[in-house]
């Protein structure tokens, strides 16, 4: 229901902004620990 809506909206966020990271750092391991915290 709306629960699962929010994950789902926050793991899009989520992932937008690491590949905002990747765009403007380029540094995989920013990525990396952001994608590790987002299924935390």
């Amino acid at each position: 229901g709306a629960q699962a809506g929010t994950q789902a909206m926050a793991l899009l966020s989520e992932r937008l902004c690491g590949m905002e990271k990747k765009r403007w750092l380029r540094m995989p391991e920013l990525d990396q620990c952001a994608y590790k915290m987002a299924f935390r």
